[in-house]
């Protein structure tokens, strides 16, 4: 968030200011707040690699002369789940009636031309009754991403729990003479 990177011709220390400059250019760091926390100068920083997770930074006033810096963050990325899709098995589909289907769409979209129809809704008569003639004629199934659990639910965070814990070795059986 901070895009200045400068030290200030009077700075103490510059040699450390510009080591912190280096280090957070190499690990590719973000200053997150920008709020001065003494008087008019930001003296405490909040550092992070992704700001996607940082949610709010604030302070409030201390017990010396430095405020406290409070920072909400996600502590795991969310997830987001995509949506499934319709796969079609072309291999399979009943291409005389995908055709006799196209034909009489074809018609009827000619004469909805001819009868100044407007182009959205001539598009989405298209649209409409080609999926319908897909749906018809060629068989699909639907598409499932297999995807990592975003621990939204307190259960889903119990099984990815239970299935990273270690397999306990059976107790020998013990061959008797």
């Amino acid at each position: 968030m901070c895009d200045n990177l400068s030290i200030k011709k009077d700075a103490q220390d510059p040699e450390v200011q510009k080591q912190l400059i280096n280090i957070t250019t190499q690990f590719d760091l973000t200053q997150f707040h920008e709020e001065p926390t003494r008087k008019n100068i930001l003296l405490d920083l909040v550092f992070t690699t992704n700001p996607s997770l940082m949610k709010t930074s604030t302070h409030i006033p201390g017990i010396s002369d430095h405020a406290i810096i409070i920072t909400d963050t996600d502590i795991k990325p969310y997830y987001s789940k995509s949506n499934h899709r319709k796969v079609y098995t072309w291999a399979r589909a009943n291409w005389d009636e995908v055709n006799k289907d196209i034909d009489s769409l074809t018609t009827q979209i000619r004469n909805n031309i001819q009868n100044n129809q407007n182009v959205n809704e001539v598009w989405l008569t298209l649209k409409k009754h080609l999926f319908a003639s897909l749906d018809k004629s060629i068989p699909s199934k639907i598409n499932q991403v297999k995807q990592q659990t975003t621990m939204d639910n307190p259960q889903d965070q119990e099984n990815a729990e239970e299935k990273t814990k270690p397999v306990q070795p059976s107790q020998k059986n013990e061959i008797l003479d």
